[in-house]
């Protein structure tokens, strides 16, 4: 079932595990390390908000949110960022409490 569960991977996707480090003026800067440059995955978009996009907080947000499938062992967390056909998005949920998991999702939010 996992072979035929993969085989639905179509596209590609780059994960990436961020890390905060101190910097010399007493503040926080963030590195990107890639988990992998072209893991197998599928991406789609579902709505959430219905007619809520807009500007929020001087922030363009919209309604929708993606769903990211990967192979089930594959290493994804909910600080991590993906890019996937040259947009990014960043993890925002995760399903690691399924019973039987053929693949993992994450819900992800477009960056901007």
């Amino acid at each position: 079932m996992r072979e035929h569960a993969n085989a639905l991977l179509a596209d590609t996707c780059k994960i990436e595990s961020r890390a905060m480090a101190a910097d010399s003026i007493g503040g926080w800067s963030e590195t990107w390390t890639p988990r992998g440059s072209a893991i197998p995955c599928r991406l789609y978009a579902i709505e959430t908000r219905m007619g809520e996009a807009g500007v929020r907080a001087d922030q363009y947000t919209e309604d929708r949110m993606w769903i990211l499938s990967v192979a089930y062992d594959q290493t994804v967390d909910v600080t991590d960022r993906v890019t996937v056909g040259g947009n990014v998005y960043h993890v925002r949920a995760m399903n690691d409490d399924d019973t039987e998991r053929l693949l993992k999702r994450a819900m992800l939010e477009r960056a901007d």
